[in-house]
């Protein structure tokens, strides 16, 4: 079965006075009706049950969350007591998981993402799944075509096509390129081979990924023993305002 995790910590800062730290970004309604972390939610739902819906936030931040999802079960609602950035993140979601669904399948997404079509997303998410399920040892992370050059964003050098599965191309991961400078960037927009880190990844919740996030046996990051892939929409756009880092051996979370 497919899990969701979604990471909504952070610090409140990005949108201050507006935000603060036990209401940041994804609790405030910037697009639409329903606050960011509520259309996360709602986003992947058809794929995903509000009851295999996981939310890792901050203790600062939990009381909000909760009220902002009642639907959820309440222990879906995992409060970190201090912040450790997204690899510990993902290691315990990928616990809890384990622990619930040895034999599941995790997204993890973060909170404060726009994307549209929203149909397009899901097509990625399925594709994805489709090839962990046929291949249990892959990682997938979800990239998308950069727009413009930025330095604040990171990279994904992406390899040689492996499939296509509805649309969306699946490409063995060279390596990551973590925030380069304006000419580096402008050279990745440039190639074309280059799409940026969407912050979202996919795999199952097994020792590759607890190692990679500091929370199994070892440390160092599953490539090149893990099939490490990337999955990019061809007509997806999202939004981002603080993108989580999907590279080794530093990540950020929101």
């Amino acid at each position: 079965m497919l899990h969701a995790i979604i990471m909504a910590g952070g610090s409140g800062t990005r949108f201050w006075p507006k935000s603060r730290r036990d209401r940041p970004k994804q609790l405030l309604r910037l697009f639409g009706d329903a606050t960011m972390l509520q259309q996360t939610v709602t986003r992947i739902e058809p794929l995903v049950p509000r009851e295999r819906v996981v939310i890792v936030t901050g203790a600062d931040q939990a009381e909000a969350t909760r009220a902002q999802l009642p639907e959820l079960p309440p222990e879906n609602i995992v409060a970190e007591p201090c912040p450790r950035d997204t690899a510990a993140c993902v290691g315990l979601a990928a616990w809890i998981v384990r622990r619930k669904d040895p034999l599941g399948t995790m997204i993890v997404m973060p909170a404060d993402h726009v994307i549209e079509p929203a149909a397009v997303f899901l097509a990625t998410v399925r594709a994805a799944s489709s090839v962990i399920e046929n291949d249990p040892t892959a990682l997938i992370t979800f990239g998308i075509k950069p727009t413009r050059p930025e330095t604040g964003y990171g990279y994904i050098e992406r390899g040689e096509l492996l499939e296509t599965r509805e649309g969306i191309a699946v490409n063995r991961v060279v390596q990551f390129r973590e925030k380069p400078d304006r000419a580096t960037a402008e050279s990745f927009v440039a190639a074309g081979n280059l799409p940026g880190t969407r912050g979202s990844s996919s795999g199952k919740p097994g020792p590759s990924w607890m190692s990679w996030s500091g929370t199994g046996p070892s440390s160092p990051p599953p490539w090149p023993g893990s099939a490490l892939r990337s999955a990019a929409p061809r007509n997806a756009r999202s939004s981002r305002w603080n993108i989580p880092a999907w590279s080794a051996p530093r990540s950020t979370r929101p």
